[in-house]
Formats: C-alpha cells, structure tokens, sequence
C-alpha cells in the first residue's frame, strides 16, 4: 500500500461460533486502527439446523458477506497455505471425492460462481512453519482459535494427527501431495471445459418458469446413462448459477426418486433453493414458503404477492378499464382443488387440474401462483392465458399479468 496506490481493507466476519470471537473483531479492529487501514466487520451467527457441515454453513455466510461489501475492482485475499492445501486433499481423498473435489484450493477464482469478483490465495506457495517463523520474526500478533485444537473436526485430526506422523516418515510428502492437488486442478480444469460444452447443447432457457434461478437443464439422456455425468453436469450447473452444490446422497436420491416416480428434488445447502426434475428437466428453483392467502383483490395496480412482484403491461391495462367494468370483482385466488374453466374456442369445460397437466405447467407453480376471476369465474390461468369467460366478458382485450421472482 505504501508503494503503490492500492488500498488496503481488512474485513472480518464473526460467526459467533465462540465464546471470545467478539473479542478477535475487537483486537482486529484495534490492530487496523494501528496500520491505519480501513476495518469492515460484520457478525452474522450460524445456525445448523439443516444438518450440513456447520463449517460449510460458515464458509457460505462469510464468502456471501464478502461480496455484498466488495466494491467493483476490488479482490479479495485469503491466507491459506500450502499446509491447508494438503490436508484438503487428504481430507477429501479419505471422503472419496472427485478429482475436482481432490483439486482443492484454486490460487484464484471466482469469490462465488456467479460472481465476477476475484478470490486470490497468494500465500499457498508457503508452508505453515514458514510463516510462523515469518511472523515471529517481524514480532507479529495473532489470534488462535482454541478449536483448531480439538481433532473431534475430521481435518483438525488430519492436521493434528495424522500428517505429523506421515511427515516424520516422509518429509516431502507435504510437497507431493500439494502437487497431486495441482495435477487434479489441471484435469478438472479441461474437464469443466467439457461440461461448459454439455451445459450449453442441454440448457433450455425456453422451458425458464417464474421460480427459475436459472436456465432449466434437459437430463434425460444422463439419467438413462451415466452416474457420473449425471451428477458432474448437476453439480455443474449449479454451481454456475452461484448456488452451493448438492451433497452425494442428495443426488443419489434425487437420481433414485426419478427413476421411481418420474419426479424429484433435493433441498441445497441454505434453504433457498432446490433442484426439482419435471417432465425431462432439472429446474433450479426458489425454495417455496406455504402461504394462506387464498382470495386477493387486484386494482391492475402493480403489487406484491407472496415472494412474487405483479405487473400489467400499460396498453392492456388501459384497455381493459375502457371496458364497464367492476374493478373491486377481480381478485386473485390459489388453487384448492375441484376448479373447472372453459379454455378459449372449446365447448365443454375442463377441470383447472387437467389443463395443468397438458400444457405442463410444473407442479410447484400450479399451487403457489394465483389465477384471476371476475365475479367469481376464472377468465385468466398462468400458462394458459385468457379463459372463454373472459372472452365473453370482454371481447378481444388481452389480459397479460406478468409475475417475476422477488429477490434477497
């Protein structure tokens, strides 16, 4: 910083996770108040009520907290080391992960793979040793976490336990399997290149519903096929979406789900979205709350429904109140079962339920997003578009409510 004109921010996250973390953000902000470098800290607690690794839980808040507070052009650095680097791969080789997983510790990407903010390691060409010596030699202060300690965590054993001993035996095991991590990086890297390629020929941005996080993905093939290029392209696609990745046993359920019932989903890890297949394809969508609005009334106003944001475009809007019309008898209700309409140019009716099913609407928004009535009759379904009622109602005019996802 003081040859340059790069400025410096150091940023700390508290989980919470111990009893004296409040007092590390003290020391650390004390310690940036000395260099004088700008200190931004956040404490967020991490619950683990969903099961998953409670130090996954914790890696996602703090990376998720990092770029909500990066400015654009702004990089974040990491000290991880050549140590951490090992074990990693130790740790996911004993967990029998992929090459990609074996990988480890990239030296640069992506903060979040959906982000176009950079995460740079500059520090895993150096060993743990050499920096403590570094240090101590500067007479540097740090703060130690009591819990690296404790080898109940699978890696603290690893680095406690295990490595200590095989180091005794083979000092340059530590080198040798950093460079075992940088031949998985390399292959993983053409391998990704391989599924960019997949992704694109097996991406249907047509089949996109209002809960999509991203474009759906066309998995037939992969289903009827291979194992692991159904769980490869999976993690894939997900992953670019900028989402955390589904565990092994998720995808090995969902994959068993849909070749018993033709139908499946797996929660991610988080809570706010889920992978679902329906009729060939993987949707990505929002994790969906139950609500207990049934009956809504709509000015043709734009308004806000549960986790949806509603909208008319202004042509149609105008042209329907050009017609004598009750404003107060349009409202808005959410499917209960036993609702029968006439589509448009038919002559008999047909129950709301089989119309879903032939124009295959996806299951999830069949219940979560509202048709409109007038006066109590149906005259417009999404997916389907306006009813013969309506029609009869109001001539020609199209009625177009437009519903789009509501984000964090």
């Amino acid at each position: 910083r003081e040859t340059t004109d790069i400025s410096v921010v150091a940023a700390h996250f508290d989980h919470g996770l111990q009893a004296a973390s409040a007092n590390w953000a003290t020391q650390c902000q004390q310690w940036s108040q000395d260099l004088c470098v700008e200190f931004r800290s956040v404490r967020r607690e991490v619950n683990n009520r969903s099961g998953h690794s409670i130090e996954a839980l914790a890696r996602d808040a703090r990376y998720n907290w990092l770029q909500e507070i990066l400015k654009p052009g702004e990089i974040v650095f990491t000290a991880h080391h050549a140590d951490d680097q090992a074990e990693t791969f130790l740790l996911h080789f004993f967990q029998g992960k992929s090459i990609e997983q074996l990988a480890g510790i990239a030296q640069s990407r992506n903060l979040l793979w959906s982000a176009a903010s950079r995460l740079i390691r500059p520090m895993l060409g150096f060993t743990r040793n050499q920096i403590v010596k570094y240090a101590k030699s500067q007479d540097l202060e740090w703060v130690e976490d009591p819990s690296n300690n404790s080898s109940k965590f699978y890696r603290n054993f690893i680095r406690n336990e295990l490595t200590p001993v095989l180091y005794s035996r083979n000092p340059n095991l530590r080198n040798s399997l950093v460079k075992s991590a940088n031949y998985c990086a390399k292959y993983s890297a053409e391998y990704r290149l391989q599924l960019d390629l997949l992704l694109l020929n097996q991406s249907r941005p047509d089949e996109r519903t209002v809960f999509c996080l991203t474009s759906p993905l066309a998995v037939a093939e992969q289903i009827a096929s291979s194992v692991s290029e159904f769980t490869d392209l999976i993690r894939h696609w997900v992953h670019k979406s900028g989402h955390s990745s589904p565990t092994d046993g998720q995808l090995d359920s969902l994959r068993k789900q849909i070749e018993v019932a033709g139908r499946g989903s797996c929660n991610l890890r988080g809570g706010r979205a889920v992978v679902r297949y329906y009729d060939g394809c993987l949707y990505l969508t929002r994790l969906i709350a139950d609500h207990d609005l049934r009956s809504i009334a709509w000015d043709f106003s734009e308004m806000l429904l549960p986790e949806i944001h509603l909208r008319i475009e202004q042509d149609e809007k105008s042209s329907i109140l050009q017609s004598d019309c009750d404003l107060e008898a349009f409202t808005f209700n959410w499917r209960q079962g036993g609702e029968s309409l006439v589509l448009s140019g038919r002559k008999h009716s047909s129950s709301l339920k089989k119309v879903f099913q032939n124009q295959r609407i996806p299951p999830w928004e069949r219940d979560s997003l509202p048709y409109l009535t007038y006066q109590n009759k149906i005259i417009w379904v999404h997916g389907i578009g306006e009813t013969q009622c309506c029609e009869q109602l109001f001539g020609n005019t199209r009625i177009s409510p437009i519903f789009s996802l509501l984000h964090d």
